[in-house]
């Protein structure tokens, strides 16, 4: 039987800790008014109303139906799911990453246009920890496969070598 130490375990676990790590997500909506083709200042006087109906304690979903040029989640409320860093434009990522649970941003200049953002969720990066008794046994049962892979083609490759120290050639060819 193959015993996989302890220190191989914890070593695998180290190399590969990005694999056993949940980034830190937020779950966001936002109000989108477009900008392309636009009186940009206009645009910004529109955002400006709308925001202030949102501070004001207007329903922020039924704002993004009636106001958001998003195609993509305006009927959702402005819903954007969860997501992670590096999946939306840098401005419009910075300013939802800064914000608490409830908040909502000023308005919000991208190349899309304006947009205000409320935070609805946040969850931090969260790292499976080695004590976790399910993720030891899957790192062990990896291990134990790589080893009998290793053990294997061990075996296969002297079966060969002694069948041609054997014949002059081997069973291939």
């Amino acid at each position: 039987t193959i015993k996989v130490p302890r220190e191989d375990v914890e070593r695998t676990y180290n190399a590969r800790l990005g694999t056993y790590t949940t980034p830190e997500q937020i779950r966001a909506s936002h109000i989108l008014l477009t900008t392309e083709g636009k009186d940009d200042a206009a645009v910004r006087a529109q955002a400006e109303q709308v925001l202030k109906e949102a501070n004001s304690g207007a329903d922020f979903a039924a704002l993004a139906k009636k106001h958001s040029q998003d195609e993509s989640n305006a009927q959702q409320g402005g819903d954007l799911d969860y997501f992670s860093r590096g999946r939306m434009v840098p401005d419009f990522e910075n300013a939802a990453f800064a914000l608490k649970p409830g908040d909502i941003s000023g308005l919000v200049k991208t190349e899309f246009g304006y947009h205000i953002i409320k935070l609805i969720d946040h969850k931090p990066a969260v790292v499976r920890p080695l004590t976790d008794p399910a993720l030891y046994k899957e790192i062990e049962a990896d291990l134990l496969r790589e080893q009998a892979e290793l053990q294997a083609a061990t075996q296969t490759d002297a079966l060969v070598a002694e069948d041609f120290a054997f014949y002059g050639t081997t069973l291939t060819g």
